[in-house]
């Protein structure tokens, strides 16, 4: 009986585990740029890695539309674990946008295309409506762009959105949560780098 050739089944599991060594090596490079950035919540991590695994996809000359993320769980879960996993599912198909892999690019994009603006109740103050017709639009794309019904928003972001300080971001929302136009579903916990969630009122 003739030997089976085997070799082309060992190069190619050889090629696969040198691409999944090469993979971790990416993933432990980001995890470390995350530890080290106080900033990221942790509802951004999803994103974070699954942007990085679709560029790294990419890169490697492929369409990361064509690949589904449970292929890369071990490599996922041996850097992170099984929760950022968790995120990567859901963020795996919401990330490629016009503008690129930037989540508050594509939201900044969408704010300078439309001119419609969330409207905001008569006893909101006249020298802020602007402001806060704008923060409020950006949280309403956010959920549609992320195809959640509540989003984490940090006042740095929110800052991100309005081009001001975060200061000035977090004393918008207030007023935002105070006339009704957003609810603050729950607050940022900061020892746990979280930040607090918002839900648009589409009533308003």
């Amino acid at each position: 009986m003739a030997r089976r050739n085997t070799k082309p089944q060992e190069e190619a599991r050889q090629r696969e585990s040198d691409s999944n060594a090469r993979l971790v090596a990416q993933l432990e490079e980001l995890r470390e740029e995350l530890d080290s950035n106080d900033d990221v919540q942790e509802w951004q991590m999803g994103f974070r890695v699954a942007r990085r695994m679709h560029r790294w996809i990419f890169d490697n000359g492929k369409d990361p539309r064509q690949y589904s993320p449970e292929r890369y769980a071990a490599a996922i879960v041996k850097v992170f674990d099984e929760n950022v996993f968790a995120l990567v599912l859901q963020a795996w198909n919401k990330i490629i946008f016009a503008e690129g892999y930037n989540l508050m690019k594509s939201v900044d994009a969408l704010i300078s295309r439309s001119p419609w603006r969330a409207p905001l109740p008569d006893s909101f103050p006249e020298h802020l409506r602007e402001k806060g017709a704008i923060l409020a639009t950006g949280i309403k794309y956010l959920q549609d762009v992320t195809a959640n019904d509540r989003i984490f928003l940090s006042a740095r972001s929110a800052g991100q959105i309005l081009r001001t300080s975060h200061v000035a971001a977090a004393a918008l929302l207030k007023l935002l949560v105070q006339h009704g136009v957003i609810e603050e579903v729950e607050k940022a916990r900061p020892t746990e780098r979280k930040a607090a969630t918002f839900r648009y009122r589409v009533n308003t």
